[in-house]
């Protein structure tokens, strides 16, 4: 009869510091789990269900690869909101924050073109276009879009 009140005991004692460790999440508890967590979408990742609505557009290496450096300019989010809506997103959220507006392109001319006579209807051209930022903007418009927040 002791000997299974110490084996009951034990088990008790394990669980009872294991579901401890898991209620304080100390950084070490923390790691460990999103280790194993990784390591399990490494070696058995879930396929998406095509009836389930939701999808998450990632900005991965590739992505950065191809598009640039990060932060992006806002016309590529505005071509990325609108590529979304054609392949018939309903909503498309931003879990990202915009603080400033993208620089404008002529602000990168260099002065003696912004300046010299050839190249002023240049200039009133490029003036009239949209901004990035305007760009965007009318992106946003057009679809249901959801932006982060400070």
């Amino acid at each position: 009869m002791f000997k299974h009140f110490r084996y009951w005991m034990a088990i008790f004692l394990i669980l009872a510091v294991a579901a401890l460790l898991r209620h304080a999440d100390p950084t070490m508890v923390a790691r460990l789990r999103m280790i194993g967590f990784d390591t399990l979408q490494q070696v058995a990742p879930r396929t998406p269900d095509p009836a389930y609505p939701v999808r998450i557009v990632d900005v991965d290496e590739r992505s950065i690869a191809k598009l640039g450096n990060w932060p992006w300019r806002h016309d590529v989010y505005a071509k990325l909101v609108d590529k979304l809506g054609k392949l018939g997103a309903r909503t498309i959220a931003f879990d990202i924050v915009f603080p400033n507006e993208s620089a404008n392109p002529l602000a990168s001319v260099p002065e003696q073109m912004r300046t010299r006579e050839e190249f002023l209807s240049l200039k009133r051209l490029l003036a009239n276009l949209p901004s990035q930022s305007e760009q965007f903007a009318n992106a946003i418009a057009r679809k249901p879009v959801v932006l982060g927040i400070i």
